[in-house]
């Protein structure tokens, strides 16, 4: 696909983003970035409802409390429409869309351009492994949106084995939709 437009809607927090969007340029993509920020409104929900002395111990509440509002189905949905106003704003100069991770989907509808997925993780191995894992009541709403984001993706490139068994036995994604790419992607199977 060399010399295409390549939509990325990229999570600012992933440190392999810029690894990740250097080889696509490599590999002749012209990309349009567009960083997805966490609404303003959750940063500051967590500072005023995990305030405590010592500052140092507000720190890490905070982050805890952070990371797990963002992992909520509001969440998700307001940045699902950041993507969607991204998607208007640059239609015509896109061939496709990269959506970087399972926080956000590009739109809550059908779009009538192809997007793929690179996800290192999904939300039911949250559940399972991570500290993180958010423990808010609404986990099921967030895992009916993260699971429309998966089946609508032409490919999905996951990290790992690991993340390929999720997305197949929890999310009931093709075992075919997925490229088992590591922390770098096997872009060539993109065109497939």
């Amino acid at each position: 696909m060399s010399g295409k437009c390549l939509l990325v809607l990229n999570v600012e927090i992933s440190g392999i983003n810029k690894y990740l969007l250097r080889q696509l340029e490599q590999r002749g993509w012209s990309l349009l970035v567009v960083d997805v920020p966490l609404p303003k409104i959750i940063r500051y929900l967590a500072m005023l409802t995990t305030f405590r002395l010592p500052v140092s111990e507000w720190k890490k509440a905070f982050a805890i409390k952070r990371d797990q509002m963002h992992k909520t189905p509001w969440c998700f949905k307001w940045r699902t429409r950041y993507c969607e106003k991204a998607l208007r704003r640059y239609r015509g100069k896109y061939d496709a869309v990269l959506n970087v991770g399972g926080m956000f989907a590009p739109s809550l509808k059908n779009i009538n351009k192809p997007y793929v997925t690179f996800n290192d993780y999904t939300m039911k191995l949250a559940l399972k492994y991570s500290p993180w894992a958010p423990c808010h009541k609404d986990i099921p709403g967030w895992m009916v949106l993260e699971r429309q984001l998966y089946r609508k993706a032409k490919k999905i490139f996951a990290c790992s084995q690991n993340t390929r068994r999720s997305l197949i036995y929890d999310y009931g994604v093709k075992p075919g939709n997925i490229v088992i790419g590591g922390y770098g992607c096997a872009f060539n199977n993109v065109e497939q």
